[in-house]
């Protein structure tokens, strides 16, 4: 390569690094935006998964077949240019490292205060505009691969007249997603540890009883940098989460905090082998009955390629034996 080319070709690399960093820098706004009844609901999906791509937005709020797209694209625009959305820039080293190139968007602190003024979700003191620049690649690659997985199944019950879909603080409220077990008859150093699930969501099947026509589930995205087994027993290890996970279980937890029983926890993790190793782990912990008839099967495990996109149809491994449970029953 000559040196003009050379030049010629880091000239062009300057400008395309500038221009896609422009894409992070609201413009002067040109008008005052007033908010739509789709622009609310843009808002509120931001507020319960924190960061969605362009096309999870446009699988949520255009008919399928992607009608409408575009302008729903040009609507997020207008909205980060008024201050209602956040573009987080550590997006550009999620995609460096092989993410999507679809932008990333955010609640900013005027959409914030938008919600609490029309639906009166709290906001308390967060600056979401710091809390957007604080987080890192690695944080916001398992923030996607949750919403990757919760906006399929949304997108699922929205395509079926049989079932709804039941977002988080419908039936977990509005404070964070988090309790105490007591593991004070295992031998991991403490006496009880905390669990916080990545996120949580109910199924309704439209026309059965009322009694049995809601199920509910804890979901945990697995990045493949936690072991599964740890010498250490101060340290966190996929054991010890899905150890939490079943004394929450057999102690009623769920009902005692969030009043709902039956929940189940899903795992999904990044691949067969790995999924196997943690089936492995939660037979020792789930063998030591007293629930031989259902001891384990409150456990669901897959891989996140399985699972994402047909979760409702998808058959999952359970903790209890060599059978597959779906989560809509028939």
């Amino acid at each position: 390569m000559s040196a003009a080319k050379a030049w010629g070709h880091l000239l062009h690399c300057q400008y395309m690094t500038l221009k896609k960093r422009r894409r992070f820098v609201r413009g002067p706004q040109k008008k005052n935006v007033h908010l739509t009844e789709r622009d609310y609901a843009i808002l509120d999906y931001l507020y319960r998964q924190r960061f969605l791509r362009s096309d999870h937005l446009v699988s949520l709020l255009c008919p399928p077949g992607g009608y409408g797209s575009k302008r729903l694209i040009d609507r997020l625009r207008e909205l980060f240019h008024a201050g209602f959305l956040g573009r987080p820039k550590v997006q550009l080293d999620y995609q460096r490292f092989g993410g999507k190139s679809t932008m990333v968007y955010a609640l900013a602190d005027q959409g914030a205060e938008a919600l609490r003024v029309r639906k009166g979700l709290p906001r308390g003191s967060v600056n979401w505009q710091w809390k957007n620049r604080s987080v890192g690649r690695l944080f916001l690659a398992h923030e996607l691969a949750v919403a990757d997985f919760l906006v399929g199944i949304e997108v699922d019950c929205k395509s079926r007249n049989d079932v709804t879909f039941i977002p988080q603080r419908e039936f977990t409220g509005t404070s964070p997603l988090s309790w105490r077990v007591d593991i004070s008859g295992y031998d991991f150093g403490a006496e009880d540890v905390g669990l916080m699930p990545d996120a949580a969501f109910g199924l309704k099947q439209n026309g059965r009883p009322e009694k049995i026509a809601s199920s509910y589930y804890f979901v945990e995205v697995d990045r493949g940098t936690m072991p599964v087994h740890s010498a250490n027993p101060d340290r966190s290890s996929i054991y010890k989460k899905l150890m939490s996970y079943h004394e929450s279980w057999k102690q009623g937890l769920h009902k005692k905090h969030f009043g709902v029983a039956g929940v189940r926890t899903l795992f999904l993790t990044t691949s067969a082998e790995r999924r196997d190793h943690f089936i492995q782990a939660a037979k020792i912990i789930t063998d030591e009955q007293p629930y031989p008839r259902k001891n384990g099967k409150h456990l669901l495990f897959s891989t996140q390629k399985e699972a994402i996109g047909g979760a409702l149809h998808h058959a999952w491994n359970n903790a209890r034996d060599d059978k597959q449970s779906r989560l809509l029953t028939t």
